[in-house]
């Protein structure tokens, strides 16, 4: 009954998402509609009045009230010459035909420049010493630039470039000198006789670097929130263990750390430090999809990564985002007016080894240990170690048998650095045209880990296209395949991790109990009881003097099971331009995960601490399903000195996990071809459960500007989940952000050595649903309990009870954070640094409180309690000559 009530709930919120997105797409299709007529007549209609004027005067009124500017030659165009012109909201072809009717001038419109050409060849005066220069203009990577002004120095002479790059300019004088100009590059001046091939570079300083932000980007300038970027080529060659190592020392405030030796496991993650008792780890969008970890994901693929670090920027993503936003854009191809296409492929291999290793007791100082330990605690030397020739004879033993120092266990378990190899291959395909571009990229690595039996392999394969459908539709999608399979080794564990065994065991027990000759009387039984010699698995020697595991024979066993999963992680975006202010995006995004963990106990015996009665085969299937489905409109518009952008929109995603498993043991031996369900015997044993996460949120965004000196950002999300119960489900996360360019004041301006200054001031509030059991910490629930004896006591009868007591008035965790930062740049921008203060507190943290075991409850319930604070000052410093 519970959970017929849980899903109609969920059932229900999808009927309420559906209306709010209808109403919502009504309310913004009438705004559009208003805002529509108004922008056309402003931007794209002429009113002129002008009798006897001339062409000047003409040219002039049309530049004072559009964005259109003339081009021309002089000696083609009589810039005196008369003409009456009359219109009233007309196109500016309609105004252009009047002025040059019966004429032989003609024009051409590129983006918003008009280009004049005289036809009549009679008409041109042309110099003897003149003649006709033409050529090409490209960026730094080769990319044809369209639209580059190009005058000769001193006249008004001059033309563009069209699609293609190229121009043309008449009756230029041998000796002139051409000048070049484009916004975001540096001007150049070049002799016409060298300006067939001109390429021009960009200017850093002029050029504003763009930063993605979530649902959209922002030009950095324009940033009001802290966000810290990390670009590809800064972590192109980086020999890293996983994608998120590549933030390591690149971000401020944003540390990593290694809480796991085995190859191929991630970093932890931390943005500002630990805001909560759960789950700290951050958000991953990769390309729009949202995502735990990043260990799959090849760094070679990586184009940008943006670190969402305070509550302004992160309030978009809402519920999800207490912990900070790391948003990962993937390499695409280039585009060009003519199709183009690359290769690229790099590989390394590299060893490693531990950077040090403990110094540990031989033979001889472990039993003069144990001896002054037994001496201190007042008790009798230890019975094995208690007379100089018990002590001879174990040494002699272990002489015999490798060496008198005796074994040790962290060279037994590690491998050699010439083993301990770090494999990378990576290979990609990219190009396109002025309207497709495309980018495919394949990736292979082989880690095998320190530790003996640990190893990670990865097998990864990325597409993605970008292409222009129409003038008002471009369609894009992202398809990336990855297998991964790993062994790995026991860790994070005081009693059984194997590199604590390895520093437990003493120096006394060999390896291996087979071939071993002159075993003392006193150790014989203790080394060889229960030896098989014809099972490999019992080989090993259970350890004399702790009760640890032999590691080498840990790590051997691990080594036989093994995870290996498949992934296809993708999206599709459309993007349609309404208008030229207006667009809409649709993106629908999937993660379809499948994991198979094969393991395997073969049957053994060592000691009394170190056994296995019955070899044991098992398999757990993993299945994930995830979509997410996000719809927004962005507007964009500039009104003089006045820039406001907004964003609006929706999303909804669904994930579904299951799990399955299966066991049994007794198999007839422990040979490979036994390793299946079916050869098992005795005590089969099999589980499962289908866990389901829903979340559906509304979500805007308004950025407005003045001047390019004052800026204000507010965002807002609202967020319904499933995690909660009726009443709970929905939490609002608001934040609000301001910044002012003081470099763009008049009192900056005269202050050449200061290229960039800005003040930010953020607040916000996000929230954070992470739980071990996100499918409803808040249910009541009941399954199967133990067997109860009813009458015959040879027939237990299997009894259900209580699985889970839950909580119903469980909510969001909800951190509010406040942040102040300044940003200065020197240097025509080389060098840049930024200072941020933050102060952060998590309040009606989600946690598990002890309740007494009296109450008979069969788990801890969560509830909202405790909160945690952070505050903290961050200090970046970059140089980029």
């Amino acid at each position: 009954m519970v959970k017929k009530q849980f899903y109609s709930e969920t059932a229900g919120l999808s009927a309420r998402s559906f209306i709010l997105r209808i109403f919502m797409i009504c309310c913004l299709a009438f705004i559009v509609e208003s805002i529509s007529a108004a922008e056309v007549s402003k931007s794209n209609m002429i009113t002129l009045e002008i009798n006897k004027g001339t062409y000047s005067d003409v040219f002039k009124a049309i530049e004072k009230q559009s964005d259109y500017k003339f081009f021309y030659n002089s000696d083609q165009v009589d810039l005196t010459k008369t003409v009456e012109v009359k219109a009233e909201g007309s196109s500016i072809e309609n105004v252009l035909n009047q002025v040059f009717k019966g004429t032989s001038i003609t024009y051409r419109i590129v983006n918003n420049h008009v280009v004049l050409t005289n036809n009549n060849t009679n008409e041109k005066a042309i110099n003897q010493q003149s003649r006709r220069i033409s050529g090409k203009v490209y960026d730094s990577n080769g990319e044809s630039l369209i639209g580059v002004n190009v005058v000769v120095k001193g006249t008004n002479q001059g033309s563009i470039t069209d699609i293609n790059g190229s121009y043309s300019l008449d009756d230029i004088p041998a000796n002139a000198v051409l000048v070049f100009s484009y916004i975001g590059y540096n001007t150049m001046e070049l002799p016409a006789s060298q300006a067939a091939r001109v390429i021009m570079q960009e200017d850093t300083k002029k050029l504003d670097e763009v930063v993605v932000v979530g649902y959209g980007s922002f030009r950095k300038r324009d940033l009001t929130g802290a966000v810290s970027q990390v670009k590809g080529d800064e972590i192109s060659n980086l020999p890293l263990r996983s994608a998120s190592d590549a933030l390591q020392g690149k971000a401020a405030g944003v540390t990593i750390t290694s809480t796991s030796g085995s190859p191929g496991s991630m970093g932890t993650v931390r943005i500002r430090g630990v805001g909560t008792i759960n789950d700290n780890n951050p958000l991953y969008v990769v390309d729009g999809l949202p995502q735990s970890d990043i260990g799959w994901l090849n760094p070679r693929d990586i184009e940008s990564m943006e670190v969402l670090k305070d509550a302004s920027a992160q309030a978009i993503y809402g519920a999800r985002a207490a912990n900070g936003v790391i948003l990962i854009s993937t390499k695409k191809g280039a585009s060009g007016d003519m199709y183009r296409s690359s290769i690229e492929f790099d590989m390394n291999i590299g060893m490693q080894g531990a950077p040090k290793r403990y110094d540990m007791l031989d033979a001889a100082g472990f039993m003069e240990y144990k001896n002054r330990a037994y001496a201190a605690a007042g008790k009798d030397l230890m019975a094995d170690f208690a007379t100089p020739e018990k002590r001879e004879q174990i040494l002699s033993f272990l002489g015999k048998n490798g060496g008198r120092e005796g074994t040790d266990w962290w060279g037994e378990t590690t491998r050699s650095m010439t083993d301990a190899t770090m494999q990378n291959y990576n290979l990609a395909f990219s190009g396109g045209t002025q309207k497709l571009r495309y980018r495919s990229s394949f990736g292979y690595m082989h880690h095998l880990g320190i530790l003996r039996g640990s190893d990670y392999e990865r097998l990864s394969g990325r597409i993605n296209l970008d292409t222009e459908v129409t003038k008002w539709l471009t369609m894009s999608s992202n398809v990336g395949v990855v297998y991964e399979s790993r062994r790995n080794i026991q860790e994070n564990d005081a009693y059984t991790a194997t590199v604590f065994n390895t520093v437990t065991a003493d120096p006394i027990t060999p390896v291996y109990r087979s071939n071993l000759v002159d075993i003392p009387d006193f150790l014989q039984a203790r080394i060889m009881g229960g030896y098989e010699p014809t099972n490999p698995w019992s080989q090993y020697t259970g350890v004399i003097y702790s009760n640890k595991s032999n590691a080498v024979a840990q790590v051997d066993r691990m080594s036989q099971s093994k995870w290996s999963g498949t992934a296809i992680k993708g999206n599709v975006a459309g993007e349609i331009k309404l208008f030229p202010f207006l667009t809409f995006k649709s993106t629908i995004a999937v993660d379809i995960s499948r994991g198979l963990s094969a393991g395997f106990t073969p049957k053994y015996f060592l000691d009394g601490d170190e056994y296995s009665t019955y070899a044991t085969v098992s398999r757990i299937s993993y299945n994930t399903d995830y979509w997410v489905f996000d719809n927004y409109f962005t507007y964009n518009q500039k009104f003089d000195d006045h820039t406001i952008n907004g964003m609006l929109g929706t999303s909804a995603e669904k994930n579904r996990y299951e799990s399955i498993s299966a066991s049994k043991q007794g198999m007839v031996n422990n040979d490979v071809s036994q390793r299946i369900i079916d050869a098992g015997t005795v005590n089969p044993g099999a589980g499962g459960y289908i866990s389901t996460q829903s979340l559906n949120s509304y979500f805007g965004r308004l950025f407005y500007s003045y001047a390019d000196r004052y800026l204000l950002t507010a965002n807002i999300r609202w967020d319904g989940s499933s995690a909660f119960a009726k009443g709970n489900k929905w939490g609002v996360f608001p934040s609000l952000s301001a910044g002012w360019n003081f470099a763009e004041e008049a009192f900056a301006k005269e202050l050449d050595w200061l290229s960039q200054g800005k003040f930010r001031a953020a607040w916000g509030e996000i929230g954070n649903q992470n739980l071990s059991n996100t499918s409803g910490a808040y249910l009541n629930t009941y399954g199967n309990g133990s067997y109860y004896v009813f009458g015959n006591p040879n027939s237990p009868v299997l009894g259900g009870g209580r699985a889970q007591v839950g909580n119903p008035d469980l909510k969001w965790e909800t951190t509010r954070q406040v942040d102040f930062g300044l940003d200065l740049a020197f240097l025509g921008g080389a060098l840049k640094t930024s200072f941020d203060y933050f102060d952060r507190k998590t309040s009606d943290m989600l946690v598990q409180v002890p309740v007494p075991s009296s109450l008979g409850l069969p788990n801890t319930p969560w509830m909202n309690a405790g909160s945690v604070s952070n505050k903290g000052f961050e200090v970046t410093v970059g140089y980029d000559g």
